[in-house]
Formats: structure tokens, C-alpha cells, sequence
């Protein structure tokens, strides 16, 4: 890709706090501020580069479910990505909740951010199978900045998923008035289902 490194405008932090104004416990809203940001800056890469990507049906645009689950979705050939930002590469980590829960993108992307938030740059991406699930600190996995591997080595393994699950609205409606008895379910079908998203 052409683009790796780009600057960073203060209304896509704006933005992102905005969207998390509404989650009341400060570390889970910083959680969440940081997930919505690492989404817009990841479309604001694949864009830059004329790759076809969705965001706005992406569950990191919900703030209920930002304030309960570490999600940070965009869509490239309706396959989801899951962007983790830092501010060194010996700071990469992905969520033990993501293995346990079976939240599991395609793919996580890794975005490096200046110090200012001014500029960021894509380090790499990592597939799921290839993180090192032991030793978790503090809920997450470490994954060493070796095992990245560039945008082309996974665009041929993203194919979009072949058959979407069903959600229907009672599901739908269902997780919205709190009566959903699995939630780890039903997201890992949304995930999955850009018809649901976008419903």
C-alpha cells in the first residue's frame, strides 16, 4: 500500500469522544474513545488507498456495546478487522475476551500513534491464529512486532464470508431492551452478518 504513515485531525478525536459521551466509568469511556479513533484512522488508511472498507455498520459506532466489549471493527470485503492502536511497538496486544468469546476478526491492525496524536502509521497486521494465546497481562495478549505481516499477505485470505447467519429483528430487539440471554452469540453473528449491522 502507498499510504503507511498520515496525520490525524483533531475532529476524528472529537468525533470519537463524542460517540463515547454516554459511558460513565472514565477507564471503559477511554477504552471506547480509543476503539471508535483506531476505527476512523484504519478507514482513513484503507480509503487513502482505494480499498473498499465499512465502518458505518461496525459495532465500535454502538456505544452499549463499547461500554461492555473491547471492539474496534472495520469491514474490508465484509470481512472484519479488528484495529489496535499504541504508542510503541513493544505495546501490542489484542483481548483475551476476543479468544473466549469468539469475537475473533480476520484480522487485527496495528496503528502507531505520535505521542501528540498528531500522525499515525500502520505497523502491520496479524491473523488470530497466529497470536500467541499465553501469558495474558492485564486481559490482553502480547504479539510481538515480528510477527506483523503487511496488508497484501491477508488480502488474499479475506474472502467475504460465504454464508452470512441469520439474525432476525426479535434478536435484534431483544439485545436492545437487555432481555438477550447470549450476547457473545448474537455479536459474534453480527460480526459475521453485515445485513444485521446495518438493521
Amino acid at each position: 500500500m502507498n499510504t503507511e504513515s498520515f496525520f490525524i485531525e483533531d475532529s476524528e478525536i472529537l468525533l470519537a469522544q463524542n460517540l463515547c459521551r454516554l459511558i460513565t466509568d472514565d477507564n471503559i469511556r477511554n477504552r471506547a474513545v480509543a476503539n471508535t479513533f483506531a476505527a476512523n484512522i484504519a478507514i482513513k488508511y484503507f480509503e487513502g488507498n482505494s480499498v473498499d472498507v465499512d465502518s458505518a455498520s461496525g459495532l465500535h459506532n454502538v456505544s452499549k456495546i463499547l461500554d461492555k466489549y473491547d471492539i474496534s471493527d472495520i469491514y474490508v470485503k465484509n470481512c472484519y478487522i479488528d484495529v489496535r492502536i499504541c504508542f510503541s511497538e513493544n505495546e501490542l496486544s489484542v483481548p483475551v475476551e476476543h479468544f473466549e468469546k469468539n469475537l475473533l476478526p480476520a484480522a487485527y491492525m496495528f496503528i502507531k500513534l505520535s505521542t501528540d496524536l498528531t500522525e499515525a502509521e500502520v505497523l502491520g497486521f496479524v491473523r488470530p491464529e497466529d497470536v500467541k494465546q499465553e501469558n495474558p497481562i492485564d486481559g490482553y495478549y502480547s504479539v510481538p512486532r515480528e510477527s506483523l505481516v503487511v496488508y497484501y499477505d491477508i488480502e488474499s485470505l479475506l474472502s467475504a464470508y460465504a454464508d452470512e447467519p441469520e439474525v432476525d429483528d426479535r434478536a435484534i430487539y431483544s439485545y436492545a431492551d437487555g432481555s438477550m440471554q447470549n450476547v457473545e452469540e448474537f455479536l459474534s453473528d453480527l460480526l459475521k452478518s453485515r445485513d444485521a449491522r446495518q438493521r
